[in-house]
């Protein structure tokens, strides 16, 4: 039998998700993970909590509209890059790696994010790396995460 151990980081967020997917889109009433493996899985948001250079950034903007969130927030042990927790909004910062190659198309563990944030009541909204990158001017960026934010938060 494998060790929780021997599990590397990606399997054990692959195992999150199931985890998540199980409680919230299947209602799983009882736990089926050793409590060893629940703590290695609750751990992870303690590992892998990196903000890349593009999400600091939007970040940065976001205070300067006068957003209050927070960076790298644990939902259900499912770190989000932004969230405002009291309008259920997460922020998704996607970068080049949760697209297929020379695409737009969002990748398989980007969209079951996406999901498993909906089943537990999250509107989710994504910043693609191409339209932040495609903004020119300090207020091109503000006007931009208004717009994507809600024209009713202000």
């Amino acid at each position: 039998m494998l060790h929780p151990n021997q599990l590397a980081l990606a399997e054990l967020q692959q195992l999150k998700y199931v985890d998540l997917h199980t409680l919230y889109e299947k209602q799983r009433t009882k736990d089926v993970y050793s409590e060893e493996l629940q703590e290695l899985l609750k751990s992870l948001q303690q590992k892998n909590t990196h903000s890349s250079n593009l999400h600091l950034n939007i970040a940065k903007y976001l205070e300067q509209i006068e957003v209050n969130f927070i960076n790298e927030h644990a939902i259900n042990d499912l770190v989000v890059d932004i969230a405002i927790p009291e309008r259920k909004l997460a922020i998704e910062v996607d970068g080049p790696t949760h697209f297929a190659f020379k695409s737009r198309e969002p990748l398989g563990h980007t969209v079951f994010k996406r999901r498993l944030l909906h089943s537990m009541g999250w509107t989710v909204v994504s910043i693609p790396y191409w339209d932040w990158n495609n903004l020119d001017t300090d207020e091109d960026k503000r006007n931009y995460l208004k717009k994507v934010i809600s024209p009713s938060f202000y």
